[in-house]
C-alpha cells in the first residue's frame, strides 16, 4: 500500500489590493498631458469634395473610391497646414 498524504485546503488569505499601476498613471499624468486628436475631415467634407472632383472630371461611370481618397487627402494636408475654418468640429478642442 502506499501512503498518500492529503493536505487540507487552505484558508485563502487575505491580502490587500493594491493598484500598482495607479501611482504611476498619476505621476505621468502629471508630466504628460493627454495627446490631442488630429484634426480630420469629417465625412460629409470629404463626401462634398470629391463629388466636385468627380464632376470636374466629367462624371465617368465607377466607385469614386479614386476621387474619394483623393478628397480625403486633399482635406488632410489643408487641416495640416492650418487653413481650417474656425468651426471645423475635429479642432475645435485644440
Amino acid at each position: 500500500m502506499s501512503s498518500v498524504m492529503t493536505q487540507e485546503p487552505m484558508s485563502p488569505v487575505r491580502r490587500q489590493e493594491v493598484d500598482a499601476v495607479s501611482p504611476v498613471g498619476s505621476l505621468a499624468s502629471a508630466f504628460w498631458e493627454e495627446p490631442r486628436q488630429p484634426c480630420i475631415p469629417t465625412p460629409d467634407e470629404i463626401r462634398v469634395l470629391a463629388y466636385h472632383k468627380w464632376v470636374a472630371a466629367g462624371c465617368p461611370p465607377g466607385d469614386g473610391v479614386n476621387f474619394w481618397l483623393e478628397a480625403e487627402q486633399e482635406l488632410i494636408h489643408q487641416l495640416q497646414l492650418g487653413h481650417v475654418s474656425a468651426e471645423h468640429e475635429s479642432c475645435r478642442s485644440m
